[in-house]
């Protein structure tokens, strides 16, 4: 046997190792985890610094807790349905929710950049986002997540829209204060 016939076995073992597709996935939800941890840091020193040196910070919006809402519900169902199903759905099976979802949080992406001193809540928002797009590298994988990984990586979602609500929540007081 050629050592090039010996690679090419060891890489289609790995390939189609369930063990290797549960490391990607962990790699992937870890990343993520990473990524939005830093990114409540940032708001947090950001809210600190507005709310404790008297700093203006954007006014609370009713309608933009009302959006996350509707989008974590969304998400919840998306997770849901694919837990349900006997095998993990292909992407193309799941791909109009999915585009539905990551187009609701592009729309609320836009409605906080238009917002004046919203900075907190854009960022927020932009990690929901590249979030979901974890979402989406995961479900394009050929070995699908695992029932088990899918309930991890909705879990992570559903934090990421409770710290982002609670963030824009936070504002609520903060308006009558600055007035």
């Amino acid at each position: 046997m050629s050592s090039d016939t010996r690679a090419d076995l060891l890489i289609g073992r790995l390939k189609n190792n369930r063990f290797i597709s549960v490391l990607i996935v962990v790699g992937i939800v870890l990343s993520s985890l990473l990524a939005f941890a830093k990114g409540l840091e940032e708001a947090g020193k950001l809210f600190g610094k507005a709310f404790g040196h008297g700093s203006e910070v954007a006014q609370y919006d009713a309608q933009t807790k009302e959006a996350l809402l509707a989008s974590a519900r969304e998400v919840d169902l998306f997770f849901l349905t694919i837990e349900s199903k006997n095998e993990p759905p292909s992407f193309s099976e799941v791909a109009p929710e999915f585009i539905k979802i990551k187009a609701d949080l592009r729309s609320l992406l836009m409605r906080n950049q238009v917002r004046p001193l919203n900075s907190i809540s854009t960022q927020q928002t932009k990690l929901l986002i590249e979030q979901w797009s974890n979402v989406e590298k995961l479900l394009k994988l050929p070995e699908r997540s695992s029932p088990a990984a899918t309930s991890v990586v909705r879990e992570i979602m559903f934090q990421a829209f409770d710290a982002t609500i609670t963030l824009e929540v936070a504002k609520e007081g903060q308006g009558d204060a600055q007035q």
